[in-house]
């Protein structure tokens, strides 16, 4: 899955979350440099929390990868990628998940 696909689901996720409906509206999938102009704001902060988990969870396996090769690096993934993402979720006040256009766990497909 593209990183604008990415984008605009968490951002799309972020938008009715900040509306305070209780159900979340069902929303057109768009090319995220043609999403309207009411997700701008979503889409930011969607942007903002997609760039905090990516720079936290690079670095862990960098560092990871320095003290022991890719199988410690690996280890990051099954073990501590879950609680990152749920510290910046946290953090930055959305609901943030990964996800893919080819899933390993179905646990993992987006909302």
């Amino acid at each position: 899955m593209k990183k604008s696909v990415i984008t605009f689901a968490l951002a799309a996720q972020v938008a009715t979350s900040t509306t305070g409906a209780a159900q979340p509206r069902l929303e057109p999938s768009y090319p995220l440099d043609q999403a309207p102009a009411r997700l701008t704001a979503g889409i930011e902060i969607a942007d903002a929390a997609i760039r905090a988990l990516q720079q936290r969870l690079s670095a862990r396996l960098l560092d990871e990868m320095k003290k022991g090769g890719p199988a410690r690096a690996i280890s990051v993934c099954r073990d501590e990628a879950q609680a990152l993402t749920a510290e910046i979720a946290r953090i930055q006040g959305v609901r943030v998940g990964r996800t893919s256009d080819r899933l390993r766990n179905p646990g993992n497909a987006a909302p």
